[in-house]
């Protein structure tokens, strides 16, 4: 964890959010779990809010660069991920194992949820008995990921 601490320093004061866009591409419902890195773009402009990508084996989109950053090069591993979401007070992201290792370590972490998620997730809770610091934004439409955003950005404005 300490190895980081540099990394984190200088946005001492700002509001750490780890984020993760996308799972597995092979993964049989990948595309109804996953969302673009633009769909953030409702949480780029929060006041004393920094963004940080926790996307493995990704390119930040050049549109998304300024507001985002890039953490991909420290992602060797669970440990040095886990090592990350220390320094970060929130995480918010897809299903994936991001969801799974920042529940297990007991970070604060939002996922974000299709319509028809994975089994594990249930049909309508907005949390989990297996990670207690977890909380589900769910779909209320299938594909439409908008509502999600807007209500995901409600719940961080309102603290």
């Amino acid at each position: 964890v300490d190895e980081y601490k540099g990394l984190f320093s200088q946005y001492k004061g700002h509001v750490k959010i780890g984020i993760c866009w996308q799972g597995n591409p092979r993964h049989t419902n990948d595309r109804r779990r996953s969302v673009s890195p633009e769909m953030f773009s409702p949480l780029f402009n929060l006041d004393e809010t920094i963004l940080f990508s926790l996307q493995k084996d990704a390119e930040l989109p050049r549109d998304i660069s300024p507001y985002v950053v890039d953490l991909s090069q420290f992602l060797k591993d669970f440990s040095h991920t886990s090592a990350l979401m220390e320094h970060l007070d929130l995480i918010i992201t897809v299903d994936t194992s991001v969801a799974h290792l920042a529940g297990a370590i007991a970070r604060p972490v939002w996922v974000l949820l299709p319509l028809v998620p994975d089994w594990r997730w249930g049909i309508s809770l907005d949390f989990t008995p297996w990670y207690p610091t977890m909380r589900l934004f769910r779909q209320r439409e299938q594909d439409k990921w908008d509502d999600v955003f807007k209500r995901l950005r409600r719940a961080l404005v309102q603290g």
